[in-house]
């Protein structure tokens, strides 16, 4: 498991050291790094998996590939950096090792869109143990699948790579594949449902919107998936008339493949989100912080970047809950001063879930335009 992220010359970041945990929470004002920060592990994964990293000698980070799209070195290298010779680096801490994972390459072609760099490792072994590289990955960015009446397949990234795709395009096609398989992370799994991933999603789903059900399917003769959502019990009928996702807006859809992520990934695996709490109602964002803490605890690494006050309460519940074991946890604000350079604070969740500290603007804008209504 990654211990740390620290980047040099990497987009917003001269310089910055992170410490990571099971769970890992990032939050802050707009483009101050948070992104950053998941783009740069993103970036690492999708060159090994396009056999673009070896041990000893000199391998390429591509830069754009179906985890991120950064563009050209010129994107990428930092406009403050004060490093002479200019030299980009990404360095991961390992959990149990001495020695850091270096990869570290100098800027040369300013539009060359892969950047030449040496890592630390001396055997094709050392990069696979990593985690990001070697376990199931998935990197649900922002900009996820809006609901629509098919979704496409993917053998290459669900059945090889057990991927659900950077916006969750695959998850359908993961839900008709896999649905029927058991759940491996015991963390998550509650009694209340069976024991398969369909089951435990489903229950997962009904804190978003209770009663809801899935009925995913495949599209006989064509590489397209459909799934529609159902809604418990009305009237004395046994359930609802099922619904296509464009009836039934956008928070199911969107919400969906958090889920699958986390309820799917098997201990050792890493799951990276942004912005969870997107069209979800705040008891659902509150439940979204509690399972990422279960499935964290049962030895997935979680990264989130999330605005949601409700989010950050789910996981101070769970931690008082015992659901997860505070020093699992990291948080880290994110913040900009007037010149242009980043300050990261990293309050830490204390026993009960009560946090050491509040950084101004750390969740707070609830308190700051309460104290405007009263006075």
């Amino acid at each position: 498991m990654l211990s740390s992220l620290s980047l040099s010359s990497f987009k917003a970041f001269d310089e910055v050291f992170l410490p990571l945990g099971a769970l890992t929470l990032l939050s802050g004002v707009n483009s101050a790094g948070k992104s950053t920060i998941l783009q740069a592990i993103s970036l690492v994964r999708q060159s090994f998996d396009a056999g673009m990293l070896a041990a000893q000698g000199r391998g390429e980070l591509l830069l754009n590939g179906g985890w991120v799209e950064l563009g050209t070195i010129r994107d990428l290298h930092c406009e403050y950096s004060q490093r002479k010779p200019a030299t980009i680096q990404i360095e991961f801490g390992i959990a149990d090792e001495e020695n850091p994972m270096v990869f570290s390459g100098p800027v040369e072609d300013l539009e060359a869109t892969f950047l030449r760099v040496s890592n630390s490792a001396t055997t094709d072994s050392e990069i696979r143990d990593l985690n990001i590289l070697s376990q199931p990955f998935n990197y649900l960015r922002a900009d996820r699948i809006s609901p629509e009446s098919i979704f496409p397949r993917s053998y290459k990234d669900v059945r090889l790579g057990h991927s659900l795709g950077a916006r969750g395009e695959y998850t359908v096609h993961y839900l008709t594949e896999y649905g029927d398989a058991a759940v491996n992370n015991s963390k998550v799994i509650s009694d209340q449902a069976g024991p398969s991933l369909k089951s435990q999603v489903s229950l997962w789903m009904e804190k978003i919107t209770p009663g809801v059900r899935l009925e995913p399917d495949k599209l006989q003769g064509t590489n397209f998936v459909t799934i529609r959502f159902g809604f418990g019990s009305y009237s004395g009928l046994t359930g609802s008339s099922s619904y296509r996702p464009t009836h039934v807006g956008f928070g199911l859809t969107y919400t969906l493949p958090i889920i699958v992520a986390l309820v799917a990934t098997p201990p050792g695996g890493v799951v990276l989100i942004e912005n969870p709490e997107a069209h979800v109602h705040p008891r659902g964002q509150a439940a979204l912080g509690e399972l990422m803490c279960r499935a964290a605890d049962g030895g997935v690494q979680v990264l989130l970047e999330t605005h949601s006050d409700h989010v950050l309460n789910g996981v101070r519940l769970a931690v008082k809950r015992k659901l997860i074991d505070r020093h699992s946890l990291q948080l880290h604000f994110f913040s900009r001063r007037n010149d242009g350079t980043m300050i990261i604070e990293s309050p830490v969740v204390e026993a009960e879930g009560r946090l050491s500290r509040w950084p101004e603007g750390f969740f707070d804008q609830w308190d700051v335009d309460l104290d405007q209504l009263i006075d």
